[in-house]
């Protein structure tokens, strides 16, 4: 696989990849399991490795510290989402923090994706040595997740590699959606869409999930009331959640008047903070652009 360089004239580009789609399903088509590992408290990816034969693929994102505590020996990727300034790991300098959980020979290498136009590609040279790879994946996100947010990068991985076709099973691991004490989540995905899209791939078969395998509150339903139809337990099921998010919505009311002043006091303080090098960074583009 030869390294490439995007450049600020391809950061961008609808078309860049590093290589062609035949390219990519054979690289992934070298394997029997393609596991992907969410940063979730909850896993314990070094123990993980039992569970699945030796030419599994194991795909990590961005802030690997989250699951790993020594170096991973398994055959790996490290999945790195580009934002507005480039990749995150570059612009947070965290590139040496996560690469020296891949010193094994079987690590394969970077593969920095972006996913909407603003985001940006970064440099081969910015990953410190680390084989780089790169894929673009906005035309295909752009008919594939709600327009107002933007996909986690486990989910823009599952839709291209259902695009691509490809033989491995294909396995999601912690991938819960759920906050935790240390880490939280992001509101600007839509949690709720990609819950359910995964679920209907693990239903059909497409997909491998430790968190569907358990049975839903659906099936468990189904099963005490065996006569009841698809509609009729939907219809309750509905109800039921539409009865608790009424009563969420009013404690959340309340909660919100009861915080007026110390959002104020947080936004009073965030804009006396200084700006962060993103911000003026992005501050000289609109100056450079006006």
């Amino acid at each position: 696989m030869v390294d490439r360089n995007p450049g600020p004239e391809n950061s961008g580009s609808h078309v860049f990849q590093t290589q062609s789609a035949d390219a990519w399903r054979a690289f992934f088509n070298r394997y029997s399991h393609i596991v992907l590992v969410a940063n979730s408290e909850a896993l314990d990816p070094q123990s993980m490795r039992t569970e699945f034969p030796g030419d599994t693929l194991f795909v990590f994102f961005n802030k690997v510290y989250k699951v790993l505590d020594s170096s991973f020996p398994g055959h790996a990727i490290l999945v790195a989402r580009s934002g507005m300034m480039g990749a995150n790991i570059v612009h947070r300098r965290e590139v040496d923090d996560v690469l020296k959980f891949f010193t094994s020979e079987k690590f394969l290498g970077i593969l920095n994706i972006r996913t909407a136009p603003e985001e940006r590609f970064s440099p081969v040279a910015a990953f410190n040595g680390a084989t780089v790879m790169y894929g673009n994946l906005e035309t295909l996100m752009s008919g594939h997740y709600p327009p107002d947010k933007i996909p986690t990068s486990g989910f823009a991985l599952v839709a291209w590699m259902r695009e691509l076709q490809l033989t491995p099973k294909i396995v999601l691991a912690g991938f819960s959606g759920k906050r935790s004490a240390r880490w939280k989540v992001f509101d600007v995905h839509d949690w709720t869409f990609e819950r359910i899209y995964f679920r209907l791939l693990a239903q059909r078969g497409l997909i491998t999930s430790a968190e569907h395998a358990r049975p839903s509150r659906f099936d468990l339903l189904a099963r005490h009331f065996p006569d009841a139809k698809f509609e009729e337990i939907q219809g309750a099921v509905n109800d039921a959640f539409s009865t608790r998010l009424d009563h969420a919505l009013t404690l959340i009311d309340g909660l919100m008047s009861l915080t007026k002043w110390q959002r104020a006091l947080d936004q009073a303080f965030r804009k006396a903070r200084p700006k962060t090098r993103k911000q003026r960074a992005l501050d000289r583009q609109k100056k450079q652009a006006s």
